[in-house]
């Protein structure tokens, strides 16, 4: 009779721990493994954000593109020290893909999709992209996922840029203006933070994202960072295509 209690006792016990593991199992089965395309600024910030506010989506990884002899974002002056900064007060890996200079397309293809089939070993399933409304991105991006097998999601895709502008400065991101379009904005913002003033100065000229490219951004800070990233930068503004304006971020103390 004893043997007969012990395992009347036991039973609910194995029943629990049966369906906690089945349970696991199949949110582990329904969450996508993912690798989130990030620049460092407010587009990927949010979306990264976006998917913390989901179960849907797992970010394993972060993967930047620099300049192999600058070491920089192309067309946003940021050093990949930086990038790794903030990958490291996020807490994800971040996976650095050096670029030669002025790449073309076919080559800069064949590198992404090199990344790409390396992470798909790895368990990733999708892409992830902060675009917002630029169809021609968005379909090839979708077009480089596929050709390895990965989906492509866009977690910001067609949603109002005002709100989601609303959304990044009013949760307590802080953001650094890297990069302008001079035909839309002064090189004297540079270094500003972006900020519902900056907004409402061009509300008639920009996308309140730069969605076109008339800006650019570099996170510092935020409710998903554990610690804010330190930047310094000179006040030599650098020019490129004779029409957008940046300057050089690197690792403050």
């Amino acid at each position: 009779m004893k043997y007969i209690k012990t395992l009347y006792v036991r039973k609910p016990s194995i029943i629990f721990e049966c369906f906690t593991i089945l349970f696991v199992k199949k949110v582990t089965e329904m969450t996508k493994q993912a690798v989130l395309f990030w620049s460092g600024g407010k587009d990927c910030v949010l979306a990264l954000h976006e998917l913390k506010q989901s179960k849907s989506y797992q970010v394993d990884y972060l993967l930047t593109t620099y300049n192999q002899t600058t070491e920089r974002v192309p067309f946003h002056g940021i050093h990949i020290d930086l990038i790794e900064e903030q990958a490291h007060s996020l807490g994800i890996p971040l996976i650095k893909v050096p670029l030669p200079d002025q790449p073309d397309n076919h080559s800069y293809e064949q590198i992404i999709l090199n990344e790409l089939e390396t992470l798909k070993q790895k368990g990733v399933q999708t892409t992830v992209h902060g675009d917002i409304f630029l169809e021609d991105l968005y379909h090839y991006k979708k077009r480089l996922a596929n050709r390895v097998g990965l989906t492509a999601h866009f977690p910001l895709w067609n949603k109002p840029t005002l709100d989601l502008s609303r959304i990044l400065i009013e949760q307590g991101y802080t953001a650094i203006i890297c990069g302008v379009d001079q035909k839309v904005i002064q090189p004297s913002e540079l270094g500003n933070h972006y900020s519902k003033d900056f907004v409402y100065r061009y509300k008639n000229m920009i996308d309140p994202c730069g969605e076109n490219g008339e800006f650019h951004t570099f996170v510092t800070g935020g409710p998903i960072f554990s610690k804010a990233v330190n930047i310094k930068y000179e006040n030599k503004v650098q020019t490129l295509f004779k029409q957008y304006n940046f300057i050089e971020l690197d690792v403050g103390i």
